[in-house]
């Protein structure tokens, strides 16, 4: 997949979750105006970023994400999305803050290098870098990842996905990680350039992505909600889509992966609830399984690259990243399942699907699933052409 297409599918998935803001809030006057203006900002912010190298600028814009973001949330018409909001903002700004001075540290390490401007370049191969640059590099991976949503800045992402309303939480789960995850990839781009290391932010920054896929996990066996169920599904994908970052993959392979979280997460969570009747319950059950290990699964095309890249390189370890997304469809399945059978405990009264655009919200939930099915059939006729590569 190219840039191009990327910023496409990007243009058109936001596009969708416009629409829906659109049928959601049509009634509600100047809030309505205010969410589409909010969310309209926020789009515009995940495209400038596709345009930009500059990593001050690319940090301006994340910047821009939260503030936008918090807006949206408090704007929200239950009070203790308030609080929220609040909670938003300062575990994404403290992250934000340090990636900052990560990139100050880094730009004065990296004098003779030309600076931050080096990072647009990327020309450090066969080079060494002095402990400013490696210093830098780790405290700037480590604040953009907290906007990601990994372990230990991870708490603001259940609670956001899981209050928030439904349009709002869709444009924030989908737009989020391709905002945050190229600025990611430059600097992990960089460190391995300059050599791998055990102690290397890269290797951190791996870590802290299975640690929340394993969260995810743990956090979703205890879970009664269903709301609370597409939070964690979100949150285990920022940490699938972290552990993809560490291994610098190719663009085409990146772009593909970015492509399929944005498609998913806006479906995800704007797709018609099941309601008291357990027949209603199949396809949100399918919807699930299209996340993971169905056949028609675009994040099925990434795990496979996960191992045909560990057989390549032999670390085999890298199978333990499929193999968990394998646990939490799992455990995800068992707990649908568990709620179908008894819907009345699902908490579908606290969010029962609105009336307002019912049948525009199904036109778009069909639309996306079909994308994403495209996207899977994309992705394996690539798969035996090399269409993705491993660098």
């Amino acid at each position: 997949m190219t840039h191009e297409s990327f910023l496409i599918y990007m243009i058109v998935i936001s596009i969708a979750l416009l629409i829906n803001v659109i049928a959601v809030r049509r009634n509600e006057g100047t809030l309505a105006l205010t969410m589409l203006i909010g969310t309209t900002t926020m789009s515009g912010i995940a495209i400038a970023t596709l345009y930009t190298l500059d990593p001050v600028l690319q940090w301006v814009l994340i910047e821009g994400s939260t503030l936008t973001g918090a807006l949206l949330i408090a704007f929200g018409r239950k009070k203790r999305l308030l609080g929220i909001a609040w909670k938003f903002l300062l575990i994404n700004s403290s992250g934000l803050g340090l990636a900052l001075l990560g990139l100050v540290v880094f730009a004065y390490g990296a004098k003779d290098f030309g600076g931050l401007h080096a990072l647009e370049s990327m020309n450090f191969e066969g080079k060494s870098a002095n402990l400013l640059m490696e210093g830098g590099i780790w405290l700037a991976i480590f604040g953009y990842s907290a906007k990601l949503g990994l372990f230990p800045n991870h708490f603001w992402v259940g609670d956001t996905y899981a209050e928030t309303p439904h349009d709002i939480a869709a444009f924030l789960a989908a737009l989020i990680p391709p905002i945050v995850a190229l600025p990611i990839r430059n600097l992990i781009h960089a460190e391995l350039q300059f050599g791998k290391s055990a102690a290397g932010a890269t290797n951190f920054f791996l870590w802290m992505s299975i640690a929340t896929m394993i969260y995810a996990i743990w956090t979703l066996w205890q879970t009664t909600e269903l709301r609370r169920m597409q939070s964690l599904t979100a949150m285990f994908h920022n940490g699938a889509l972290g552990a993809l970052l560490a291994f610098d993959p190719s663009d085409s392979i990146l772009y593909f992966a970015l492509t399929s979280v944005m498609c998913f997460k806006a479906l995800w969570l704007i797709a018609p609830k099941p309601g008291l009747k357990t027949r209603s319950w199949i396809p949100f059950i399918v919807l699930f399984a299209t996340a993971f290990t169905f056949p028609l699964s675009p994040f099925l095309v990434t795990d496979f690259w996960l191992i045909d890249f560990s057989i390549h390189t032999g670390r085999y370890w890298i199978f333990i990243i499929p193999l968990l997304g394998v646990v939490f469809v799992g455990a995800g399945l068992y707990k649908l399942l568990q709620l179908a059978a008894h819907p009345e405990q699902a908490g579908l009264k606290s969010f029962a699907q609105l009336r307002r655009g019912r049948k525009l919200i199904l036109v778009l939930s069909s639309a996306l699933y079909l994308l994403v099915i495209y996207l899977s059939i994309y992705g394996w006729m690539n798969w035996p052409t090399g269409g993705f590569r491993y660098v």
